[in-house]
């Protein structure tokens, strides 16, 4: 399948997109430049769905659900936080234990997306992956792996997850 777009308009792309340094992204993958931006495309999505640098309203919304829906599932951790609320601990602790587990866990499954780590005897041709499809749905060349190795170069604050006191630019 012929990409539709040239060297200069991926890094306009990639730049329209956010990212930090779009000619690195593109350089990764010289000959075939898309792989390149399907794993930042997705990597930018899965990263919308971690709790944001310094976000607390979410702490608020989790204790109001589990107020109101004290059985549904998930309530306990509204719960939870309004027990470590009471306890004394900072919205902003808070916030950064959620960010760290949730980014771990990003880390975790862009690990599991590259397929099985163990080989059960008689499974051993259970394979997945991540694959780009064309307008039909049907999947097409390599898979997209190595996303676990992105997830820290992608991180939205540029501090690859470390603490904002730690912080060292290094660049």
């Amino acid at each position: 399948m012929k990409y539709p777009y040239n060297e200069q308009q991926l890094i306009a792309l990639f730049t329209t997109l956010g990212a930090r340094s779009p000619e690195q992204w593109i350089s990764y993958v010289r000959f075939d430049p898309e792989p390149a931006l399907v794993q930042y495309l997705f990597m930018k999505q899965a990263w919308e769905q971690v709790i944001g640098d310094g976000q607390v309203t979410w702490i608020d919304e989790e204790i109001k659900r589990s107020i109101d829906q004290p059985n549904e599932p998930f309530s306990g951790l509204g719960q939870a936080l309004n027990r470590m609320l009471a306890a004394g601990a900072a919205r902003d602790d808070i916030a950064e234990v959620g960010r760290c587990l949730q980014a771990q866990l990003l880390f975790h499954l862009c690990y599991l997306l590259d397929g099985p780590a163990y080989e059960t005897p008689g499974l051993e041709h259970i394979q997945w992956g991540l694959f780009r499809t064309d307008e039909d749905e049907v999947p097409y060349g390599d898979s997209i792996g190595g996303l676990n190795q992105l997830v820290l170069k992608t991180d939205p604050t540029g501090r690859e997850m470390m603490p904002k006191n730690s912080f060292r630019d290094i660049s």
